[in-house]
């Protein structure tokens, strides 16, 4: 294993020149774009300016041997203008692209010496601090192989329902007409996790549980953009239960978006997907407890 900066020609070029900056542009999965710099004014890289970070802290570089992931830790302090913590919260900067590039001050229009991209892989939030782990592009190739698409051989199915069939693999469920769009949320039980709909927002019938399994995204309000996975739904009540708290209270007037989910059980792609033909799992895989029993 290896880190940098420490003995590269290069490492010690950059402490010597005393005029070399780190510039990080990270691109979210929504597509919005941030633009930061170590250094104490805004800078003008490849037609783009970066914004000073507030106390900027980039850890040390590690290398592993082989195809070992390549990773490293940034951190600062959040800004209005910035990284709020709303956004972090929101898992917002999940699995976002970070390109590092590490530049002359002097002279930031000259090309980067030293580039690389990597991926955020989780956020942890200390007051108004937060630390951000990147790994590389190996961090994608040590996903277990085993079963149908990858992973572990499992009884339930893989595939999340209504994801597109590639290579033969996928749901191919089309559940577009199930999707229910512009909800907006009436009176809350709990602020962060039970939710009734307005009764005319929800002029639907299903079944109690339809929508289990499923997910809720909110399209307004505190909570914007971040999708909870749903335990229960109840038709009559417009009740919605969401799995795990939302990072932020929910009110009365945020809108959401629902759709329906699976349990990855074969019963249930047979009766109600009527999808069998797509089922990805091994229901005839022995279990944990079939293969400790003794011989006869």
């Amino acid at each position: 294993m290896t880190t940098r900066p420490t003995g590269s020609c290069e490492a010690k070029r950059l402490h010597r020149g005393k005029t070399w900056c780190t510039v990080w542009r990270i691109t979210r999965t929504d597509g919005e774009v941030f633009r930061f710099t170590d250094h104490d004014k805004t800078l003008s890289h490849g037609g783009e300016d970066y914004s000073p970070l507030l106390s900027p802290v980039a850890g040390t570089e590690t290398r592993e041997s082989g195809m070992k992931e390549l990773s490293q830790s940034m951190g600062g302090v959040l800004s209005a203008d910035a990284i709020t913590q709303e956004d972090l919260l929101a898992g917002r900067f999940d699995n976002a692209i970070v390109e590092i590039g590490i530049v002359d001050w002097r002279a930031p229009w000259i090309q980067s010496v030293r580039s690389s991209k990597r991926w955020i892989q989780n956020v942890r939030l200390d007051g108004q601090a937060f630390d951000a782990q990147t790994e590389g592009l190996t961090v994608f190739l040590h996903a277990p192989v085993a079963g149908p698409s990858g992973g572990v051989w499992s009884p339930s199915c893989p595939y999340k329902l209504g994801q597109a069939i590639v290579a033969g693999k996928g749901c191919g469920k089309d559940i577009s007409a199930d999707v229910k769009t512009g909800i907006v949320v009436d009176t809350v039980s709990d602020d962060r996790q039970v939710w009734t709909a307005t009764a005319g927002s929800w002029g639907f019938s299903y079944a109690d549980d339809y929508f289990k399994d499923g997910e809720a995204t909110f399209t307004s309000g505190d909570n914007d953009g971040f999708t909870v996975p749903l335990i229960r739904s109840r038709n009559g009540t417009r009740e919605f239960t969401a799995f795990i708290p939302t990072p932020f209270p929910v009110v009365a007037g945020d809108t959401f978006t629902v759709k329906p989910g699976c349990d990855g059980q074969k019963a249930t792609c047979v009766s109600k997907w009527n999808n069998l033909v797509q089922f990805g799992g091994d229901p005839f895989v022995p279990g944990s407890s079939q293969i400790l029993e003794p011989p006869l």
